[in-house]
This record gives structure tokens, C-alpha cells and sequence, in this order.
């Protein structure tokens, strides 16, 4: 499997999101309930720090423009 995930040159994926194969797609509850709750809480916090610099509205346009400038 490959992942095409935006920014994957920026972004570590894995700090807050699970990432499965598809052939393992029926794993993930069981990934998902084997997280601690400290576990799920850096996974959140790192997804709200990135909120800001990639995924709200603005930050999403400035990275698809800076993309399509190059």
C-alpha cells in the first residue's frame, strides 16, 4: 500500500492518526481501543497544533497555493 497524504513531506501522519493497510482495515477498532488514554490525548494534541499551520481554511489555501507557485 501506498499512502498519498497531503503535505507527507511536512507532516508525520502516525502523530496523530492510525494508519492501516487496507488488507488490515478490519484491525483498527482493535488499534484504536489498544491506545492509551495518554496515547489518544498526544494524538489530539498534535492534531489541534496542526490545525492552525495545515488544516483550517486558510492554512489549507496558503499551503495549495505555495504548492502550485513552485
Amino acid at each position: 500500500d501506498v499512502h498519498l497524504l497531503p503535505w507527507n513531506d511536512e507532516i508525520n501522519w502516525k502523530d496523530f492518526c492510525i494508519i492501516v493497510k487496507e488488507n488490515e482495515i478490519e484491525k483498527v477498532l482493535d488499534m484504536s481501543l489498544g491506545l492509551s488514554g495518554k496515547q489518544v490525548r498526544k494524538m489530539q494534541d498534535n492534531l489541534s497544533a496542526l490545525w492552525e499551520t495545515h488544516f483550517s481554511i486558510e492554512a489549507s489555501c496558503k499551503h495549495i497555493s505555495k504548492r502550485v507557485k513552485k
